[in-house]
């Protein structure tokens, strides 16, 4: 409940006080209780700053924190300082390389004259090569043009201390959260003008005036706005208007500092024209947001600068490599690690469970004017899965791949499911064709497959020490088959190959006796025609199977026809 303390009723709005009582349970959603700690977060940077408090008349006070709630003691003249914290902006020049047409106060849509001009070298986007100019043989330049456009501050985000790549102002991870604030929650120049009012140092903001009298009003309801609330729309199918109380719509301005921001990619495979090779390449898509519903206030307040402190600042183009994501649900993998290795370095008890209930993940785009939601998920991953994830993430090279094995990680399938179709369905280059996709299914063999060694069971004696492993014995089948092609038709043995160097004609020889075989069973879908093709062929070189052995793979054959393809396609792929 909200209370208005005030020395006299007679007294002006703005000379009265609010207590206002928060805890997590009786907050509606993740974004409001991100909004908590946000509001945490921004009291305490604002502290930071002697001037906020105009003589002791300003009040912004955070009392009795805990683990599940707060009181919140503030003013009109509080509520302002606070607000032209969180809402801090300056202007800058804006690079861009076409002359502005549309603008919401340019009705005749004549071009926008920007305040200078500059000529810079035309590189490709790709290359990042400066482009030549096939006539004259001069490197090519192009006009850059620069508009003034007003930049929000990011308040804590900004930080030295907790961007290490930032220089107090600007650095790649306040950057991203900049660029993300602007493409997806505060997308339409509307929802920005708070941020444009302190730009131009406005002493008067009807933003703060218009919350005031919200929180002040205790029945007082608010329209909830997807600007605020991710997700949400004025009017549902009904008609029905989307409302929050005041005091729960004040929260909605704070969750954004809380959130995490990661960059999802779309995966192409293009044909160099030099080369003539297909290469594998990525686009941004959008952005996912990682929202943590807070378990425990106190205790993630206390850990989530030192969480921004940890975040590594090796950067991809412009962005930094950590945020770049091959799944949306590698967004809740991705925090879960990072709030466990933060954990350990403190010496907590405390799991990630204890920190938060779950991580809820917004996966939006704007591809034109409006906001798109791709994705919208919870997840809060086990221990265990944030281990294999860390294995995953650091030791295998192919987007394609990688995909996969994080899909069968997040859905507890085995780390070969959903092979098959993808095998089958993208081209060859990809896969197959990939060297990176080859030896990540070559590590994987490796790191899944207990005791697996990188050559095969030569001996009758060393396969009856063994216990049945279907993927250890399709692995070893498969290889001794290619092996025992190679040194029968090219008379090459498999220690040659070994010795020779990358692109040898030995190792081309054993690629295209594997990828012949990765054809064939490709081609063969129906279960009947597998199981013979795997049969005569496989099996038409010498194998060492142990009896039972034998019996167990003859029954998987017919009762994990899908499996056994996979596992072969995958095996053939690793000796390529």
């Amino acid at each position: 409940m909200a209370k208005k303390i005030s020395k006299q009723t007679s007294l002006q709005l703005e000379t009265d006080v609010l207590v206002l009582n928060y805890t997590l349970s009786e907050l509606s959603s993740s974004q409001h209780r991100a909004g908590l700690a946000g509001l945490v977060l921004m009291v305490r940077w604002l502290h930071r700053f002697d001037t906020w408090k105009q003589n002791g008349t300003a009040i912004c006070e955070i009392d009795n924190l805990s683990d599940r709630g707060l009181t919140l003691r503030i003013n009109q003249l509080g509520l302002q300082a606070l607000f032209n914290q969180v809402y801090a902006a300056s202007w800058e020049e804006k690079l861009e390389y076409k002359l502005r047409k549309n603008d919401e106060t340019n009705e005749t849509n004549e071009a926008i004259q920007p305040i200078r001009t500059e000529e810079v070298p035309d590189k490709d986007p790709k290359t990042g090569k400066v482009r030549i100019d096939k006539k004259t043989g001069q490197p090519k330049t192009k006009t850059a043009y620069y508009y003034p456009m007003f930049v929000p501050q990011g308040a804590f985000l900004a930080d030295s201390q907790y961007d290490r790549s930032s220089d107090g102002r600007n650095g790649l991870w306040i950057k991203l959260w900049r660029d993300s604030l602007w493409a997806i929650l505060k997308a339409k120049p509307l929802s920005r003008n708070n941020f444009k009012a302190r730009a131009n140092e406005l002493s008067d903001t009807k933003d703060v005036e218009d919350v005031w009298k919200n929180l002040a009003n205790l029945s007082s309801q608010v329209k909830l706005a997807g600007s605020f609330y991710l997700g949400v729309q004025e009017k549902s199918a009904e008609d029905i208007s989307f409302k929050d109380m005041g005091k729960y719509q004040f929260l909605l301005h704070f969750w954004f500092f809380v959130a995490q921001i990661y960059v999802p990619v779309k995966i192409k495979v293009e044909k160099d024209k030099e080369t003539k090779e297909f290469k594998e390449s990525i686009d941004f898509w959008g952005y996912a947001l990682a929202i943590p519903d807070i378990a425990n206030l106190k205790f993630f307040c206390e850990e989530f600068l030192e969480f921004l402190s940890s975040r590594e600042i090796k950067p991809f183009k412009y962005l930094p490599h950590e945020c770049i994501i091959d799944l949306q649900l590698e967004a809740a993998l991705d925090m879960s690690k990072r709030l466990e290795t933060r954990l350990k370095k403190s010496e907590s008890e405390k799991s990630v469970s204890d920190l938060v209930n779950g991580i809820d993940i917004i996966h939006a785009h704007r591809p034109r004017d409006d906001v798109k939601l791709i994705y919208l998920g919870r997840f809060l991953p086990t221990r265990e899965m944030t281990k294999d994830y860390e294995v995953i993430k650091n030791s295998l090279l192919s987007r394609t791949f990688r995909r996969q094995r994080l899909l069968n990680l997040v859905s507890n399938k085995a780390w070969y499911t959903g092979f098959d179709s993808l095998l089958c369905t993208i081209p060859y280059e990809q896969t197959m064709g990939n060297d990176d996709f080859c030896d990540d299914v070559r590590e994987s063999f490796k790191h899944e497959v207990e005791n697996m060694t990188e050559g095969i069971l030569e001996t009758q004696e060393d396969i009856e020490n063994g216990e049945y492993n279907r993927q250890r014995l399709i692995l070893q089948m498969v290889k001794r088959y290619v092996n025992r092609k190679l040194e029968g038709k090219h008379q090459i043995k498999i220690s040659d190959v070994y010795a020779s160097s990358q692109g040898s004609e030995e190792r081309k020889k054993k690629a295209k006796i594997a990828k012949g075989a990765f054809l064939e069973v490709r081609s063969r879908s129906e279960k009947t025609d597998f199981i013979n093709y795997f049969a005569s062929t496989i099996c038409s070189v010498p194998q060492f199977i142990q009896e039972d052995h034998f019996v167990q793979l003859t029954k998987d054959l017919y009762e994990n026809t899908d499996e056994i393809r996979t596992l072969t396609m995958l095996a053939l792929s690793a000796n390529s």
